[in-house]
């Protein structure tokens, strides 16, 4: 078993409209935190609502920057057509969450900043109707 040492947590309601994107980031959804130790783990989790219609696709991605260091992806869907409405029917809208969590091992005890970022194929928009996305990171001590 593990001991969680601190959670932070970031929310986001800031209606979002992206059309054909790599890596824009998500309004809001950035947190700074400073493990305890080397040997830490965090746990990454993030809750993204948004709107898409048909031929339009999406992926997300946590990135990782350490106090004075460069931003490193940790975790990525493949490609901005990972989840995907193929459909020529105009009439179609797909809303709701779609979920991402990782497990990082930092090995630092410089201060880190994750965020999540996005990339859209073709109109998605986020936090439709300002409704609310969030991210978590929980540290543990294993």
């Amino acid at each position: 078993g593990g001991k969680v040492l601190q959670v932070k947590y970031a929310y986001g309601n800031t209606t979002q409209s992206l059309n054909s994107v790599n890596n824009t980031d998500i309004t809001s959804l950035s947190i700074a935190i400073t493990p305890a130790s080397t040997s830490s783990k965090f746990i990454l989790m993030a809750n993204i609502q948004l709107a898409m219609t048909d031929n339009s696709g999406f992926g997300l991605k946590f990135i990782r920057t350490i106090s004075g260091g460069s931003a490193t992806d940790i975790y990525t869907h493949v490609t901005k057509t990972s989840t995907y409405i193929n459909s020529s029917d105009t009439g179609i809208v797909l809303r709701g969450y779609t979920a991402l969590d990782y497990k990082d091992s930092p090995n630092t005890t410089s201060s880190v900043n994750y965020k999540v970022q996005f990339k859209a194929d073709n109109n998605i928009v986020l936090q439709n109707g300002n409704a609310p996305s969030s991210f978590m990171i929980m540290e543990v001590k294993v």
